[in-house]
């Protein structure tokens, strides 16, 4: 954003606020790409759409909050523990364990509904998410 506008100032623009959005979908938790989706309450940091499911998944939230030394400084856990937090964090995809104990990573891409397919990319960070949307067939 830009100048005096804000993220309420452009949702009402389109005539929405902040407690109609019901999903948050989080393509990676780099602090640029996920700082939006929480707020300051009084003293408490809170998800930013209380009325929203926020969406990751399971391997790119153990390497956002378990980051390597090279990735440390781009996720701030003030970005992403909130969330979890909150109790609003789901992930789109369980990560399969065989039964010796070994984690089976995702498929490449999945379909999340009939018009949304998710691809799980080795990106600028491990297992980020790109949506890709089906829009007039």
């Amino acid at each position: 954003m830009h100048g005096d506008d804000t993220l309420d100032k452009s949702l009402n623009k389109y005539g929405f606020h902040r407690d109609d959005i019901t999903d948050v979908f989080l393509t990676h938790l780099h602090f640029d790409h996920c700082g939006g989706s929480i707020m300051r309450e009084g003293d408490k940091l809170v998800p930013a759409f209380r009325n929203a499911v926020y969406w990751s998944n399971e391997h790119h939230w153990k390497t956002a909050t378990e980051p390597n030394e090279r990735e440390k400084a781009s996720f701030l856990k003030e970005n992403i523990s909130p969330i979890k937090e909150s109790g609003k964090l789901k992930f789109l995809y369980d990560l399969p364990k065989t039964s010796d104990g070994w984690t089976l990573y995702p498929p490449m891409a999945f379909q999340l509904t009939e018009n949304v397919c998710v691809r799980v990319v080795e990106g600028h960070t491990t297992s980020m998410m790109l949506p890709q949307i089906n829009y007039n067939g």
